[in-house]
């Protein structure tokens, strides 16, 4: 096993800055997933905080959104036979239980399947987001193919969705992959789920998607900003290239090139994110590392893309798409089916295991938190400022572990924002965010409370966020004139 570190300490290398990580304690925060007809929110003391009940068995996904309520996908089959983890329904379920949502989606022809990935456009906390999708597809010349196209629904009522974007690997077939790099290998007559997408992962900062293809034991980057048209093709977008292939990663002889093949069966190919959502705590390697979960080797890793995170991945004429290795990886007994793998901002990681339930590691391998008896696909670790603060939840752990509690008053017919702790603090670094993470105030607290100029800003929604060594808390705030 290709294992770079068993001791307590991990080395990572950001660009030139060397920082060794030891052991953590859990990042505190939510916990999230979804199984049986159900998505579920747990606390520190894994307590459950929330459930959100569907009519229908959950399709391995489901995501928390910025207003407290869920996007699940259901398994709701429409004429569509064969294949695993089907889904076919997109719905979007409030705190409350109603329905904002109910879009069904599949027939004969297409159907969802296993992964979906949101998508926010905007810094609006009332945005609802788009939903992209992989979609197995039969059709005439395919044969037993079954190629994955990515569909792009816009919710736009109750009941109905616009397509407003879509990929197809079967535009993107070649029978000289040695040469076209940028290509999938034309899968002829033996082409039983040609593709198998299981993840799907989107960088709004570099609008590109990672797109896990299980068959080809790979990962690929597309670019997300083409029209539909474009996609189809290999000229337009951002980056120029159409709907070609970017980037690829995990077996190099899928393009001729011999060395370099790591990856077999895999699920969570996913890109780190630069900051945790809602909270402005930097990811270490946001925006250009990836996360695996390797099922076939029972092995976690992380690799940095080659290039300046600029979305170009440059690759030597005759060689291989680097890295040749990760920059961390580490063994757990992992399930041989699905799992997920999320980076959180003190360096540990979350796991969802469908065999191990959901466990937080440090980068050492030593797990730090855990949560059992339950079936999940995917999870996802939230921090406490993410929920909509309006949700009156009620949590032991989100109410005694929060030691920053504060409120903000902005009713001053002056003009200003008193900040007020709940306890006596010292030495709090208070900072004022705008929702797309630039900073627009910041002071030390060194009394109960502070006051905070605000007659310059704009009407909208704001975050402020205290920290004191490790301990960080947020609260949101609207400017209204």
């Amino acid at each position: 096993m290709r294992l770079i570190n068993k001791i307590l300490t991990r080395v990572i290398i950001l660009g030139s800055i060397c920082t060794v990580l030891f052991a953590q304690e859990p990042y505190e925060g939510l916990t999230f997933y979804s199984s049986g007809k159900s998505a579920y929110l747990y606390d520190m003391d894994k307590n459950l905080v929330h459930t959100w009940k569907s009519d229908y068995n959950s399709a391995a996904t489901a995501h928390l959104l910025r207003d407290s309520s869920v996007l699940y996908s259901g398994r709701d089959v429409n004429g569509w036979s064969g294949g695993v983890l089907h889904g076919g329904r997109f719905q979007i379920i409030k705190w409350n239980g109603d329905l904002a949502w109910d879009f069904e989606y599949s027939s004969s022809q297409y159907c969802p399947h296993h992964n979906m990935e949101i998508m926010y456009y905007t810094d609006d906390p009332k945005e609802v987001p788009n939903v992209i999708a992989s979609v197995y597809q039969k059709g005439t010349g395919m044969g037993s193919a079954r190629p994955d196209k990515l569909v792009e629904i816009k919710p736009t009522g109750l009941k109905t969705g616009e397509i407003v974007w879509e990929w197809n690997s079967w535009d993107h077939k070649t029978t000289d992959p040695d040469n076209h790099p940028e290509l999938l290998e034309d899968p002829g007559s033996n082409g039983r789920e040609w593709t198998h997408v299981n993840n799907i992962s989107w960088n709004r900062d570099l609008d590109q998607l990672i797109v896990d293809i299980k068959s080809f034991h790979e990962i690929i980057i597309l670019d997300h900003s083409t029209t539909t048209q474009e996609a189809a093709g290999s000229t337009g977008g951002k980056y120029g290239k159409g709907g070609t292939i970017l980037y690829r990663w995990g077996q190099a002889r899928n393009y001729g090139i011999s060395g370099n093949d790591y990856l077999s069966g895999f699920h969570g190919g996913a890109w780190v994110h630069t900051i945790c959502p809602r909270t402005f705590e930097p990811l270490p390697g946001g925006g250009k590392n990836v996360l695996f979960f390797h099922n076939d080797e029972h092995e976690l890793f992380e690799i940095t893309l080659p290039g300046l995170g600029d979305g170009v991945y440059p690759r030597e004429s005759g060689a291989a798409f680097g890295p040749k290795e990760p920059i961390w990886s580490v063994d757990q007994r992992l399930s041989r089916h699905e799992g997920s793998i999320q980076k959180l901002p003190n360096g540990n990681y979350l796991i969802g295991d469908p065999d191990g339930g959901i466990y937080e590691i440090a980068p050492s391998g030593e797990k730090v938190w855990s949560i059992t008896g339950m079936r999940c696909n995917q999870a996802r670790r939230y921090s406490y400022s993410y929920l909509d603060p309006n949700v009156g939840i009620k949590s032991k752990s989100f109410q005694s572990k929060d030691a920053l509690s504060f409120t903000i008053d902005t009713k001053s017919q002056r003009g200003l924002a008193k900040i007020t702790f709940s306890k006596p603090v010292r030495h709090a670094q208070v900072s004022a965010f705008t929702l797309s993470g630039k900073k627009i105030f910041s002071n030390v607290l060194e009394r109960h409370s502070l006051e905070w100029d605000i007659s310059s800003l704009a009407c909208g929604t704001y975050i402020v966020q205290a920290n004191i060594g490790t301990r960080t808390t947020s609260n949101f705030f609207n400017v209204v004139k």
